[in-house]
Parts: structure tokens; C-alpha cells; sequence
């Protein structure tokens, strides 16, 4: 596992845009303005297409169906070990990561299932795992849809599958504001090459 450094273990600021539409709390402030008032990584902006298009959300369809059929999400879903979470995801979180079927082909997926509230803990998740639950965290494959950023799809679905949007914008595709915030911007920066927290690589 990566050692992430202990601002991000105690939910910096420097990772706060999106932390709040993520794990599933009522925002207090635009995300997005807490994130711009950090100093931002130039090296790490890139002219990215915008998150949250009709392709993405489409998409975004689509791969919960498959991971639905797979029960990495859903009522149904494999209950996974609740471990506990850290910022911008929820106080607890379920991590599952596996091989889903698109076309054919296995897809790799990382689902993480949030979970916060009054009085929630892992036992209380495990026992009852839809009593907390706010969402999911998705990054999955999708080959030769963002080569610089190893073709990591990302989407933010509610509970029910629908997905979940700041301002009225989808929170799918793409997700960046071109520094060290939002999905991409995080994952590059602590998640290594392969974008995954999780791993060694």
C-alpha cells in the first residue's frame, strides 16, 4: 500500500474540490472555490474535454449495469470489509476491486462504497450495509478513453444509480479541475502510476 502523506490523511484542504458532492455531505461552500484558493500544480493542467458530457453519462448507464450484475453495487451487492475512510470519501468505506464484462473483454473496476451518518462504524456497516450509505466512487478502465491519464473512466453514482451532480452537472467522465484536486488530480498525485491508492505501483 502507498504511504499517503498525513495532510491527506486528515482531509486537507489541497484535496477538498468534490470532497463534499463525493462522500455525500450537504456542501457549505462551492468545492470548487476551496480547491482555487490553494496553490495549483501548472505541470498537472491539461486541455481535458469536460467531465459530465452525454457520452459520459451514457457510459456512466451502462457500466452500473454491469457492476450491478457483477453485485459491486446495488441492494445485492458482496459486502465488502468496511474499513475506515479518508477524505474527500466518506468516514467509512467499502473497497472492492474487480473484473467486470464489457464486450466481452474484462474490465477492471475499483468501487468504493461510502458510508457516513449518526453512529455509523465498520461493525454497524457490515451488519446493516445500506443503512449508511451515501454513494459510490468508481474509476474504472475504459481503454484509449484518456491515455494521459491511464484511461481511468471516474463517476460518482448515488445509491440508487443515478448519478450524482454538483450544480447540475453530472460528476462523471473526466473528473479534474486541472491541479491536485478532483479525481484525477488526487489519484496522480498519491496514487502513483497506476492512479490507485491501494497498490504498490
Amino acid at each position: 500500500m502507498k504511504q499517503i502523506p498525513a495532510t491527506f490523511r486528515v482531509g486537507a484542504l489541497s484535496i477538498a474540490v468534490l470532497a463534499v458532492v463525493v462522500s455525500g455531505a450537504a456542501p457549505t461552500q462551492s468545492p470548487f472555490a476551496v480547491g482555487a484558493a490553494h496553490a495549483q500544480d501548472q505541470t498537472a493542467k491539461q486541455d481535458l474535454p469536460p467531465y459530465g458530457t452525454p457520452d459520459d453519462v451514457e457510459y456512466a448507464g451502462e457500466l452500473w449495469k454491469r457492476m450491478t450484475a457483477a453485485r459491486l453495487t446495488g441492494p445485492e451487492r458482496i459486502t465488502a470489509r468496511p474499513t475506515k475512510g479518508e477524505q474527500p470519501h466518506a468516514s467509512i468505506q467499502q473497497i472492492t476491486n474487480a473484473n467486470v464484462l464489457e464486450a466481452g473483454e474484462k474490465q477492471r473496476v475499483v468501487v468504493k462504497a461510502n458510508h457516513r451518518g449518526k453512529g455509523v462504524n465498520a461493525v454497524a456497516v457490515y451488519e446493516q450495509p445500506s443503512r449508511f450509505l451515501t454513494g459510490y466512487a468508481v474509476m474504472a478502465k475504459r481503454p484509449g478513453y484518456d491515455p494521459k491519464n491511464a484511461d481511468w473512466f471516474w463517476a460518482v453514482f448515488n445509491p440508487d444509480g443515478s448519478l450524482r451532480k454538483f450544480k447540475g452537472k453530472a460528476i462523471v467522465g473526466r473528473v479534474d479541475t486541472g491541479a491536485t484536486n478532483g479525481c484525477i488530480g488526487c489519484h496522480r498525485k498519491y496514487g502513483g502510476k497506476d492512479f490507485e491508492m491501494l497498490t504498490s505501483k
